[in-house]
Formats: C-alpha cells, structure tokens, sequence
C-alpha cells in the first residue's frame, strides 16, 4: 500500500537514505528542505519526489506544507548539534525538539 511521507532532513545522509529507499518501495515522498540546504544528496532523486523549501522554525511554513502534502507519515530527521561547530543549544531544541 502506497503511504505520502514527509521528511524533514532529507539533505542530510540518514534522510537521503530514506528518501531513496521510500522511492523504491513506491511511496510518495514530500521533502521539506531548509532554504540554505545543500542538494547534492537528493538531486539524483529530485525528479522523484515533492520538493517544500520552508523554515523548519516557522510555524505557518511548516502548516503550509503539511497541508499540501497531507502525509500519512511524517520522519522528523532535520538535527542542529551533530557538528562541533553547532553548539547553540537553543538552535538545537528550535530544530530537533519543536521543528
């Protein structure tokens, strides 16, 4: 049975993996990518699959695009904190935790 799945964090490598394996099992697959995400990960598969650019931080963005994907599931897979640069603690529950 064909699912619509929403990820966030698909430009990251657990979302990419995911995004493609989804594909593979014939799901419909919405990405929502942050404005400065970097596509070299989905863009083998961005023929694919649905492609949302919104701020994971803005709440009506992120309404807006669960809206036009009506997903039956959504993976929440967008992180802050996972290199040593990204220290800001606030960032990392405005991503991680209420994104």
């Amino acid at each position: 049975m064909s699912r619509r799945a929403l990820l966030t964090g698909a430009s990251g490598f657990v979302g990419a993996n995911l995004a493609r394996r989804l594909i593979t099992e014939g799901h419909e697959v919405h990405l929502l990518l942050r404005p400065n995400h970097k596509p070299w990960r989905v863009e083998k598969i961005k023929d694919q699959v649905t492609v949302h650019v919104a701020d994971l931080h803005t709440v009506q963005a992120v309404d807006r695009v669960v809206g036009a994907a009506r997903p039956d599931w959504i993976f929440h897979l967008a992180a802050h904190g996972a290199y040593p640069d990204q220290t800001d603690v606030d960032q990392m529950i405005a991503t991680n935790v209420q994104g």
